[in-house]
């Protein structure tokens, strides 16, 4: 273990940074929905919110974690289960090596995982886990889901609200914030279930992914996983896709 990957993460008063490059990323614990602020994309000028995860009945919503701790290349927090949510939600952001990627290390920017780990003491509950992500995209035309067009031809109208629901094919989507920096997410088949996109009139794209699927038995604990790349230089399909079958193809991750 070296001293770098011991001091990836660095949290104060509730708030996790560590540094990807010239890109920041930047978590209030409090706030799990807002996920990963990424600041520095030169020359994109809006910060990212990225791989957030929604515990409450609003993105808004305050959560107060139990615990939380860094490890190595892993941020964790936990969160207690409620009476309107009975569940135990273990959040883990995870800082992605460049060159385990999937895609050629000098074109990534910052690359991260979030990985959620639900758990009740009631006897059968239905997990909701809902992801989110938000930032500016640099043509309403532009986000792609694995093969095929996203968005309508003509651009998205404002504030469309947009569905696709895949089960079992996991999801691929790839954003560009400018001419040549890109936002690549990625659900694994094992835990996706659907996923929603809004897209404003500025241009700012809100996407959610909804996780795992049936019921959650007492005593059992369920995870799912989501990539997200900042990247530099030109894109095609051949990187993503090698990007995707490097993420679905890897072992989960070990958890506590």
């Amino acid at each position: 273990m070296t001293t770098a990957e011991i001091s990836i993460w660095r949290i104060a008063d509730l708030v996790a940074e560590t540094q990807a490059g010239g890109v920041k990323l930047q978590v209030d614990l409090r706030r799990p929905a807002g996920g990963l602020t990424a600041t520095g994309i030169s020359p994109v000028r809006e910060n990212a919110r990225l791989l957030g995860v929604v515990l409450g009945e609003s993105s808004e919503e305050c959560q107060q974690p139990a615990d939380y701790f860094q490890r190595q290349r892993d941020l964790v927090v936990t969160y207690a289960a409620t009476a309107a949510r009975p569940m135990r939600v273990q959040v883990y952001w995870r800082r992605v090596p460049d060159n385990t990627a999937g895609v050629r290390p000098a074109t990534v920017l910052a690359a991260a995982e979030l990985q959620v780990s639900v758990q009740t003491d009631a006897m059968d509950i239905v997990p909701r886990v809902l992801t989110l992500s938000q930032f500016r995209i640099a043509n309403r035309t532009q986000p792609w889901l694995e093969s095929n067009a996203f968005l309508p031809p003509g651009g998205a109208d404002e504030n469309q609200l947009l569905s696709l629901s895949r089960p079992g094919g996991g999801c691929l989507m790839h954003c560009s914030l400018a001419s040549d920096r890109h936002y690549v997410e990625m659900v694994h088949p094992e835990d996706y279930q659907e996923t929603q996109c809004h897209v404003a009139s500025d241009g700012s794209l809100r996407i959610s992914h909804q996780l795992l699927a049936g019921r959650l038995e007492k005593g059992v604990i369920v995870r799912a996983r989501v990539r997200g790349l900042l990247l530099r230089g030109p894109i095609d399909g051949e990187r993503l896709a090698g990007a995707f079958a490097t993420f679905t193809s890897a072992a989960p991750p070990l958890t506590v």
